[in-house]
């Protein structure tokens, strides 16, 4: 994701003509006959023999700064996300329908990605507009954990809501500008590769930020504790901003609008688009329903400390980071498509075996978790694969936008029917209803939604 989002969350050519062709979105055949909303422009960029307009040396020190940058956000999210942003509302005294509407607003705020894209598609460059937003996220999070610290206690958790969610929409408004610019900068045959390494990267950092954190408040219990993470974070969110400014941009070539709503309706005229974004806005609502609650059934169910719930929780990392370089390969080898498939069936197991876990069941946990971070790292970086697949370049910022903003409205509601559940009835009721997701998402898999994705990957090659 990714980012927390989760978290973490992409070659030569010939050279770009200066009148490239504008081209319809992939879609229906109707769709794709028809005339073209308006003409394709282009950045201007130095001479290079890549289509991203960059020179290999640039190229090279793109995708190096895109390396460290993810490092550097893992450790500011690591610090004060998941399970130790649960444990803040806790210690905040919020209610299980609180941290379910907190895991909400991050996906809610996705929607802001439709505006962004319309704004990138009258600007004649992404990294200022980018950068902006990244700076409005990497120090308005910090500032909302430390400013709770300074309020009645009656106050406190609703204060960190409003400003956790507007510091969100920083990050979702710099979302396509920057999928647009990795995707523009890393060959569609290395991505396997090189996002498996960028989210290895990410994961090696947030383990160590993980381990420390938790072992930190166990030492500084309270307010305390949590102030040192907060301004901590705050620190790292600055320097990562500043390696965007090292960073080259590539040739920004778009679509110039002829009006807002046309140039927002664009994607959702393509039923191969549609059929794969509702198949993964189904796949990760399954799991969000409930993940955000085994941290409250380890701390406030099975009395659990911080330290081993982060070290559970960094078992799992752990394995994210090999299953990213591994499975990169893979997904090069084998194709988007093809893995995709196999995970409904694959997110079964993990949440099955939260039935059997007890205040004693140390094994099981950590097998749980290793069982996570593997099927997580796999989601992760097929589902921001075909996100990329299926965006043609001309048209790409508001493709990408509104394919944060249906999984983010999926988002919103997962959580928050996960909260109202788990208020009422605990944890089961929530696994039963995330695995009768998953065998549902399964079965129309290959009869309904195989051939729509390989239809919109193939449109998004051409």
């Amino acid at each position: 994701m990714p980012h927390p989002e989760a978290p973490s969350e992409t070659g030569p050519g010939g050279s770009p003509s200066p009148h490239t062709e504008a081209r319809t979105p992939p879609g229906d055949p109707q769709v794709s006959r028809s005339k073209p909303l308006t003409r394709t422009v282009e950045s201007q960029a130095p001479p290079s023999s890549s289509p991203s307009g960059l020179t290999p040396a640039q190229t090279r020190l793109a995708m190096g700064a895109a390396l460290v940058e993810g490092g550097l956000f893992a450790v500011f999210s690591g610090a004060i996300s998941g399970n130790l942003l649960t444990a803040f509302l806790l210690h905040l005294g919020a209610s299980n329908n609180q941290i379910g509407l907190l895991s909400a607003l991050g996906p809610l705020s996705s929607l802001s990605t439709l505006f962004a894209a319309y704004v990138l598609a009258l600007l004649p460059r992404r990294k200022p507009f980018m950068l902006a937003m990244a700076f409005l996220h990497r120090t308005l999070w910090p500032l909302a954990g430390l400013i709770p610290l300074l309020l009645p206690a009656g106050v406190r958790v609703w204060t960190y809501l409003a400003v956790y969610f507007v510091a969100n929409l920083g990050i979702s408004l710099s979302g396509p500008a920057w999928q647009s610019i990795m995707a523009d900068t890393v060959a569609p045959e290395l991505r396997g590769r090189y996002f498996g390494l960028r989210n290895a990267v990410t994961q090696v950092a947030t383990v160590g930020t993980v381990l420390w954190a938790g072992h930190y408040l166990d030492a500084h219990p309270g307010s305390e504790g949590f102030r040192t993470l907060y301004l901590m974070a705050l620190l790292i969110g600055l320097l990562d901003v500043a390696t965007f400014l090292v960073q080259p941009e590539p040739a920004y070539v778009r679509r110039k609008p002829e009006g807002a709503l046309r140039h927002l309706a664009l994607p959702f005229r393509s039923r191969p688009f549609l059929v794969a974004v509702l198949f993964t806005t189904g796949l990760s609502m399954a799991g969000s329903m409930v993940s955000p609650f085994y941290a409250v059934q380890m701390l406030k169910v099975l009395n659990l400390s911080y330290g081993f719930v982060t070290q559970v929780s960094a078992v799992g990392t752990a394995t994210g980071i090999l299953a990213y370089l591994v499975l990169g390969r893979v997904v090069d080898r084998f194709g988007e498509e093809a893995v995709l498939g196999v995970l409904p069936w694959l997110s079964i197991i993990p949440t099955a075996c939260w039935f059997a876990i007890g205040p004693h069941s140390t094994l099981l946990l950590y097998l749980v978790f290793v069982l996570q971070g593997l099927i997580g790292a796999l989601q992760g970086l097929v589902v921001f694969n075909v996100n990329l697949g299926i965006a043609p370049r001309t048209d790409r910022p508001i493709y990408l936008a509104a394919f944060s903003a249906v999984n983010g409205l999926g988002g919103f509601f997962a959580p928050v029917l996960g909260g109202a559940i788990s208020d009422r009835s605990g944890l089961f009721p929530l696994l039963w209803l995330s695995i009768g997701a998953y065998c549902l998402l399964a079965l129309l898999w290959r009869g309904l939604v195989r051939p729509q994705v390989r239809a919109a990957m193939q449109a998004g090659k051409e």
